[in-house]
C-alpha cells in the first residue's frame, strides 16, 4: 500500500497482511468480515 500526499515526492510505502470472510449468496460473492495489520520486520 503506498500513501501518497499532494507533492511528488511526498508519499509512504507501507505492507499489510489483509484477510477477507467471503459468503456465497444466490450466485454472487460478498464480503462479510475482513481484517489487516502491518507486518513485522520478519514479513509476518
Amino acid at each position: 500500500m503506498v500513501w501518497a500526499g499532494p507533492g511528488p515526492t511526498e508519499s509512504n510505502t507501507e505492507i499489510l497482511r489483509a484477510t477477507h470472510t467471503w459468503l456465497r449468496t444466490h450466485g454472487a460473492w460478498q464480503i462479510i468480515g475482513g481484517m489487516a495489520a502491518p507486518v513485522n520486520a520478519e514479513g509476518k
